[in-house]
């Protein structure tokens, strides 16, 4: 039985979708990327991303290192064309330990990841973005940050070029599951048109993922889909004793 499902939608506004994401429960992984970019750059951009990303972890390459080369990957395609301005992409996944009792949270950009647990909301990424900054030295109020102009403008982001590849800001939290949780990733696209507490109140308002995630996007479109809009929500694994988890790894 699957635990997680996604969707990604281009919006009402935009003719093409530069978002993409990777499920995988077998390994337990996913991966959401936003992409930005002229004459298809965030498609690509975003799709880099995900398949460098994807074959790390697959690989067992910790998550900054395979943010990094994802990093470098984009870097190197946007050097052979020159013609795709603004070659760059978000990016937020989740990877669960081996026992699968843990997991661990990262992103670049202001893609978001949320924990559901006991009907409540709690945003677990925290935006690279200037309003962000702004939120944090204390200079507009969260009121003001709704609808303040420089609201998607980010602070650090795959494919950027930087003079010293240390100054990528690459968030990172752990977390370990309880019964009943669910992790939400998502792109701008949702979280531009729906406040926290639309999501509280859709998630609220549905029992299974999937309807969540249908009616999640569906409120988005509603409320003028201006930019893509990707959704993916992940239950958290069955509950088993530590020593059985450990056992069935290595049986693997």
């Amino acid at each position: 039985m699957s635990r997680s499902c996604g969707v990604t939608h281009p919006g009402m506004k935009r003719s093409n979708n530069q978002d993409t994401f990777f499920s995988s429960d077998e390994n337990g992984f996913w991966v959401l990327a936003d992409g930005m970019g002229g004459n298809k750059g965030g498609e690509i951009a975003s799709r880099i991303a995900q398949e460098s990303i994807v074959e790390g972890l697959k690989n067992s390459v910790e998550l900054k290192t395979a943010i990094l080369t994802a990093h470098r990957s984009i870097l190197d395609y946007g050097t052979k064309h020159q013609e795709l301005v603004g070659l760059a992409t978000t990016i937020v996944l989740l990877k669960e330990s081996f026992t699968n009792a843990e997991a661990s949270l990262a992103w670049v950009g202001d893609s978001r990841a949320y924990l559901w647990r006991n009907q409540t909301l709690s945003q677990l990424s925290k935006d690279h973005s200037v309003v962000q900054r702004l939120l944090d030295s204390g200079m507009i109020t969260p009121e003001e940050a709704i609808d303040h102009p420089k609201r998607n403008l980010v602070t650090s982001i795959l494919g950027l070029s930087l003079s010293n590849e240390s100054d990528l800001e690459i968030g990172m939290v752990d977390f370990k599951w309880r019964k009943g949780d669910k992790i939400l990733l998502c792109s701008d696209g949702l979280t531009d048109e729906l406040s926290d507490s639309d999501i509280v109140e859709i998630m609220s308002a549905h029992s299974s993922s999937e309807k969540q995630m249908e009616a999640l996007l569906q409120a988005a479109l509603s409320a003028g889909g201006r930019d893509n809009t990707t959704v993916v929500l992940i239950e958290a694994p069955p509950i088993k004793s530590l020593v059985q988890r450990i056992l069935n790894w290595f049986k693997t």
